[in-house]
């Protein structure tokens, strides 16, 4: 007799090895025991070509003959995989199938694996099926209380293994996303929570940061050399995640001064969540790019695509390295006032209207 509170139980265990599915062989050794049988239990799921257990308590050498060859032509949980779904099936019937089967005489017998409980869990091209194995006796398996149990059973397993499988389906998508901002090179790229706190970095990011050169992390936030650059972050990321009063989330960029002397980090900060997440799980995207590791945008293409004259495009390029009004003027013999004009006339022309803005856009372009 089985109590509420082993049920419980097992339930519990069920539903914990969705979540750890390691955890799902000590859950068959709990079911086998609990439904008095010798031979063990297991979780096996089919493919288009074959089935493979994923969790059993089934001794060794008989799990092991199977996974070798008898897999292959187990008559009997090819006749689960196309019946229905949560049916539960007695062995003793599906054994009537074929009752001289190489299966049934070669591998079930020996092994004393000929009686037991089957339900295909599943639907779709992968099914997977439950069964409890054990040895025949003169008494049959089936009897009504263990069927009970099993159908009791049966939608546990079911949510469990949607669990289970939704949270495959998100560890993948984390990693794929995870290896895509790795994979980018040229791009500092991190996660930043509604705290200021730093989520994730790639591996460019990572590499900027250990630099030293204006940006690093303390206590798990950013932490700037040039402190306006640190209100210009927690503004923009204030922005990204809709709490500046504004209607549509914004996009910031600012640029991030270094003490080396070398050209200030350029820094989009962008939205990173759905709109109806809550702020508590609300993210941006904070992207760091080097001008020192980043290629020019080409001249002729700035030409081309905006229509700027040759000297508009060298103002444009010199901008996006981070230079002033003063230095490209000196650089270029040019006047100041001219720079500015050619400045005027680069927003324009590119619709922007400040120079980090500018920036982006170039670098969207040399990219």
């Amino acid at each position: 007799m089985v109590t509420v509170e082993d049920f419980s139980r097992v339930v519990s265990s069920i539903y914990d090895s969705a979540v750890q599915p390691e955890h799902w062989t000590a859950t068959m050794a709990e079911l086998h025991t609990m439904f008095g049988a010798t031979g063990g239990s297991a979780l096996v799921v089919a493919d288009s070509v074959s089935r493979a257990p994923q969790s059993t308590t089934i001794p060794p050498d008989a799990l092991a003959e199977y996974t070798e060859y008898y897999r292959h032509i187990d008559y009997l949980l090819e006749a689960v995989e196309a019946g229905p779904v949560g049916y539960v099936h007695s062995c003793q019937e599906l054994a009537e199938l074929q009752p001289k089967a190489e299966f049934r005489m070669d591998w079930m017998r020996p092994h004393h694996l000929n009686d037991g409980l089957f339900v295909r869990l599943t639907d779709g091209p992968t099914p997977a099926t439950w069964l409890i194995a054990t040895e025949k006796y003169s008494e049959p398996f089936d009897t009504a209380e263990r069927v009970q149990l099993a159908e009791a059973l049966v939608p546990h397993f079911q949510r469990a293994l949607r669990i289970q499988h939704d949270l495959s389906e998100a560890t993948h998508q984390i990693r794929n996303i995870s290896s895509a901002m790795d994979n980018v090179t040229r791009i500092g790229m991190a996660v930043v929570d509604s705290a200021l706190a730093v989520r994730y970095l790639n591996a460019a990011a990572e590499n900027i940061i250990r630099r030293h050169d204006g940006l690093t992390i303390r206590d798990g936030s950013f932490e700037f050399a040039h402190p306006p650059a640190a209100g210009g972050l927690r503004h923009g990321i204030n922005a990204a995640l809709g709490q500046t009063g504004q209607v549509v989330r914004g996009t910031t960029s600012l640029l991030c001064p270094r003490p080396s002397g070398r050209r200030p980090y350029v820094i989009h900060v962008l939205p990173f969540r759905h709109v109806t997440a809550p702020l508590a799980y609300s993210r941006a995207l904070v992207l760091i790019l080097d001008p020192e590791h980043h290629p020019q945008p080409d001249g002729e293409l700035l030409r081309r695509l905006y229509g700027l004259t040759t000297a508009e495009a060298a103002v444009a390029i010199r901008l996006m390295q981070g230079d002033g009004i003063k230095p490209i003027a000196e650089s270029m013999c040019l006047s100041a006032g001219t720079v500015r004009t050619h400045v005027q006339h680069i927003f324009d022309k590119t619709g922007t209207h400040r120079q980090a803005e500018l920036v982006r856009v170039l670098l969207a372009r040399s990219l």
